[in-house]
C-alpha cells in the first residue's frame, strides 16, 4: 500500500520544495534580449556605419559570455549582458537618426535639383519669349521701313 504524506510532513516537503527552488541560480534574463539586438544590429550594418560603437558593444556581450560560460557566473553575465542591451539600444537609436537625416539630405538634393531644373526651363522660357519679342520688333520695324 502506498504511502500517502502525512498533514504534518506536507508543510515540510513545500518548505524543502521553495528553498531549493530559490537556491538555483537564475537563467540570465537579458542574455536572449542582447543577443538578439546584437544580430538585429548586424542587420542594420551597424558595423560599416558606427564600428567603433558596434565593437564596443559586441566587446561587452562577449565578455558577458565569457563570464557565463567559463566562470559560470550567471548573476555577473546578466550585468554584461544588460550593459550590451542599453549600449545596442542607443546603437539603434542612433541608426535611426543617421538614416533619418541621410533621408533628410536626399530629400533636400531633389528639391535643390528640381529647383535647379526649373530655374533653367525658366530661363529657357524667357530667352525663347525675348528672341520672339525681338523677331516681332525686327519686322515692326521692317514693315514700318516699307
Amino acid at each position: 500500500m502506498p504511502r500517502i504524506v502525512s498533514c504534518r510532513a506536507a508543510p515540510i516537503v513545500l518548505l524543502i520544495f521553495f528553498l531549493l527552488t530559490g537556491c538555483s541560480t537564475p537563467v540570465p534574463t537579458w542574455r536572449a534580449k542582447s543577443a538578439a539586438l546584437v544580430d538585429d544590429l548586424v542587420r542594420q550594418d551597424a558595423l560599416a556605419l558606427f564600428p567603433q560603437e558596434y565593437l564596443n558593444l559586441l566587446e561587452t556581450f562577449e565578455h558577458g559570455e565569457a563570464v557565463l560560460h567559463v566562470q559560470g557566473d550567471q548573476q555577473a553575465a546578466d550585468v554584461f549582458y544588460l550593459l550590451a542591451l542599453q549600449k545596442g539600444s542607443l546603437l539603434k537609436d542612433d541608426l535611426v537618426r543617421y538614416r533619418q537625416r541621410k533621408e533628410q539630405k536626399e530629400r533636400e538634393r531633389i528639391a535643390a535639383e528640381a529647383a535647379r531644373v526649373e530655374e533653367e526651363r525658366l530661363m529657357r522660357d524667357a530667352a525663347v519669349a525675348e528672341a520672339r519679342l525681338r523677331e516681332q520688333e525686327h519686322r515692326k520695324a521692317t514693315q514700318e521701313a516699307q
